[in-house]
């Protein structure tokens, strides 16, 4: 009974994960730089891996269980750090919002659906926005169009959150 307890647990924990990470994706979309963000994380996430896998290593009662345990808990600690630290970034942030000029490059509204589309139904648009700011330009999706009515080169002021980490997102738009 307690063994079937524990799968079950296990269980809706993985599946809780599965969520949280399918409703980061939205965030992370948001967020600039957020392919160095997850690289990070995932390295962060491979040392404390190590250290949590030694230290469980060493308080298995057995020699077979040391490497079972090393590696379960490198992984666990890789898969789960990128999540941890884009929500981190995210809800420990600045709450000022800060207004950055950036250039305006190009958005591009387009339909994305995981099987297709029903013929006849109509799908919910996305924006794909480019702009320069520095000597980068950035791309982010998002649900509302940000840069309506403007045009390729246009200065625009954008509004910005300083993330935990130091990696900026754009605030959730209200339509």
């Amino acid at each position: 009974m307690k063994t079937q307890l524990i799968g079950i647990v296990a269980v809706a924990l993985i599946i809780a994960v599965l969520m949280l990470y399918v409703l980061e994706f939205d965030q992370l979309d948001r967020t600039l730089d957020a392919g160095r963000l997850v690289r990070r994380a995932v390295w962060i996430g491979a040392g404390l891996g190590v250290v949590v896998g030694i230290l469980l290593a060493r308080l298995a009662k057995s020699s077979e269980d040391r490497l079972p345990f090393f590696f379960g808990a490198f992984l666990v600690c890789m898969l789960l750090a990128p999540l941890a630290g884009s929500i981190s970034n995210r809800l420990m942030a600045d709450l000022q919002v800060q207004e950055v000029l950036v250039e305006f490059h190009l958005e591009e509204v387009f339909y994305t659906g995981v099987y297709g589309f029903l013929l006849g139904s109509k799908p919910e648009p996305r924006y794909r926005s480019f702009f320069y700011w520095g000597r980068r330009m950035y791309k982010i999706q998002t649900r509302q169009p940000i840069f309506q009515g403007y045009y390729r080169g246009d200065k625009v002021n954008l509004p910005l959150h300083r993330g935990f980490w130091g990696f900026y997102f754009i605030p959730k738009l209200h339509a």
